[in-house]
């Protein structure tokens, strides 16, 4: 629509605003002269006394359409155009009128008029019940019926005396739409309280036109529970009780209300907006909470906040045996003593453990950085678990408190745990150690297994150096046997090749020749980098003089090429380690050296 349009259309409602507004006004114009007239012509009394029973109808008339051209013209930027002077001078008019009539009727009550509308005259005496359409007015009259208009008047030097027995006014309200359900709980009490005064209560109508009514404000879910009831006048009592019990659910909408008040946000600042937004809240929701009329309100609430703290299944159990429709904190508190005593009761049952073992966890992706794989690897302290059985001696405490399992040789320690599934980190069962979450570490080299599992292969250190002054030592015996000595550094021989991940694109790695070894051995950090699946992999792999590798995280099958050639293609299977060697060399090469052999 153009602007065009809109102030075009603008224009019109203001000039039916103008319209209906002048026909008031002139309405109340005539009447404010009948009763100017009234006072020289008492003859046009009684047409005063019948358009004053119509004069509050006027005003109302009028105040509406006031306020509708004042919005229009706000609306319009035209507010200066407002007649203000005229509101003021029909409230004048109006009182003036009103004044005049109630004279007339204080100093004459007995004398009765002819009918406004002229004709016979019609005595009706004592009048009980009101006519439901619209009527004239009805005068008695004590002269004869042959009395013409002038001689009612006639004595008393001109003055009326009147008394109107009963005025009937037409009025015609708005119509009022019937309200709609849709099955919403929380707006069932508007609608039943609604739907009741506007037809359940009204005698005039029938049943079945009630339940065709009902049915016609039924919508969705509402309209759904009654679909099966047949349409019949015996039917109606039936269909508004099946909707009563499924709907008027008065007490969860007063808990979905102190839950509302329970959870409002806090206001982040003493501002118009927050402060409002808070009074908005708690002022609406504690108005209907009272308007619900609950026994105890106080109580309600309460009990609302203890419930919140219970389990879903205690909850049920209480709900079960609830017969009243508010509960109070009082009924809940019994019943959460009930159950402490039976609980109290019954024998607690231990707990089965799990004995299912992880698979060892994969990396997230193969093309993650390094520093987010090692911040993976990092892993946080769980609080200890309730002891357990000893599987050693089958006492009461752990593994690693075990006389007996201590004063077995480390060789039959390793054989033992590796044979019975045992963590070689927690000494616990039901994992690996390269899933375990334990913060233990070896107190002697600091690697991921427990110190009664510490290899007790030792490097021996020669003559002069146990004499020489550069200090003592711990130096951390691994598979390999590297020890701290006096002989020159020896440099393994590596290569850059090309290695294929999970979706065959090629990466260039670094692999390390060892023409001794029997096994292909990959880093953790380099199988993550090329995303390759690992498998389980649960048979000890041994290292020089039979000293068994820890942290076998499992094998994974790999295929490596040249870097400038496409053949060979190696396929082979590598075990993955978290390292494979230590840091080498011991000692930093000279540039030379490092210039002449580098790739």
């Amino acid at each position: 629509m153009s602007v065009a349009d809109d102030e075009a259309r603008a224009m019109r409602l203001k000039r039916r605003c103008e319209i209906k507004r002048k026909s008031c006004v002139n309405k109340i114009r005539s009447v404010h002269s009948l009763a100017i007239r009234s006072a020289a012509d008492s003859s046009v009394v009684p047409q005063l006394l019948v358009m004053v029973e119509t004069i509050d109808h006027l005003l109302s008339s009028f105040n509406s359409e006031d306020d509708a051209l004042l919005n229009q013209l706000v609306d319009m930027d035209l507010d200066a155009e407002y007649p203000e002077q005229e509101s003021v001078e029909m409230l004048d008019l109006i009182t003036f009128t009103k004044a005049t009539a109630n004279r007339f009727m204080q100093y004459c009550p007995d004398q009765t008029l002819a009918s406004v509308h002229g004709g016979s005259r019609v005595s009706l005496g004592n009048v009980d019940e009101v006519n439901p359409q619209p009527a004239e007015l009805v005068i008695t009259t004590n002269e004869p019926v042959g009395a013409s208009p002038g001689d009612v008047h006639s004595n008393n030097a001109g003055s009326l005396r009147s008394s109107a027995v009963q005025v009937i006014k037409p009025t015609r309200l708005p119509e009022i739409p019937l309200p709609m359900f849709h099955g919403d709980i929380y707006g069932w009490i508007s609608f039943r309280d609604r739907f009741a005064a506007m037809v359940d209560r009204r005698t005039t109508l029938s049943d079945i036109e009630k339940f065709y009514y009902l049915v016609g404000c039924c919508k969705g879910d509402a309209l759904d529970a009654i679909r099966g009831i047949p349409v019949s006048d015996h039917n109606y009592k039936l269909a508004w009780s099946t909707l009563r019990e499924r709907f008027d659910k008065p007490r969860l909408v007063a808990c979905s209300l102190v839950e509302k008040l329970l959870s409002a946000p806090r206001a982040s600042s003493e501002t118009l907006i927050e402060l409002n937004k808070v009074l908005v809240v708690f002022d609406e929701g504690v108005s209907l909470l009272e308007s619900m009329q609950i026994p105890n309100l106080g109580d309600f609430i309460l009990f609302s906040i203890a419930s919140r703290c219970l389990p879903t299944y205690s909850i049920k159990l209480f709900e079960a045996q609830l017969i009243n429709g508010f509960p109070t904190v009082q009924e809940l508190l019994r019943f959460v003593k009930s159950r402490v005593a039976i609980l109290e009761c019954i024998p607690r049952e231990p707990t089965t453990k799990n004995t299912n073992f992880q698979k060892p966890i994969r990396g997230a992706s193969y093309n993650l950085k390094k520093t987010q794989l090692q911040t993976s690897m990092v892993t946080s302290s769980n609080p200890s678990p309730a002891p357990q059985s000893c599987k050693c001696c089958k006492g009461t405490h752990e593994l690693s408190s075990c006389s007996k399992f201590k004063g077995w040789t480390q060789v039959t320690r390793n054989t033992w745990a590796r044979d019975q599934r045992i963590c070689f980190r927690c000494l616990r069962s039901g994992h690996w150690a390269s899933n375990c979450k334990s913060s233990v570490v070896c107190g002697q080299c600091s690697r991921r297994h427990h110190s009664l599992l510490h290899p007790s292969v030792s490097v021996e250190r020669s003559s002069e150096e146990s004499t020489s002054k550069e200090g003592q030592l711990d130096v951390a015996t691994t598979s390999s046997l590297l020890g701290q000595n006096t002989s020159p550094s020896v440099i393994l021989g590596t290569a850059l090749i090309h290695m294929s991940d999970n979706a065959g694109v090629l990466h260039t790695v670094r692999a390390l020749i060892d023409s001794a070894s029997q096994i292909s051995a990959i880093t953790s950090d380099c199988t993550n980098r090329l995303g390759l699946k690992i498998r389980k992999w649960t048979v000890p792999v041994s290292g020089l003089g039979g000293v068994s590798v820890q942290n076998v995280l499992g094998i994974v099958h790999c295929q490596a090429q040249p870097r400038f050639s496409p053949d060979p293609v190696f396929n082979f299977d590598a075990w993955v380690f978290p390292s494979i060697t230590a840091d080498m060399p011991r000692y930093p090469l000279s540039h030379s050296l490092a210039d002449k052999y580098k790739h």
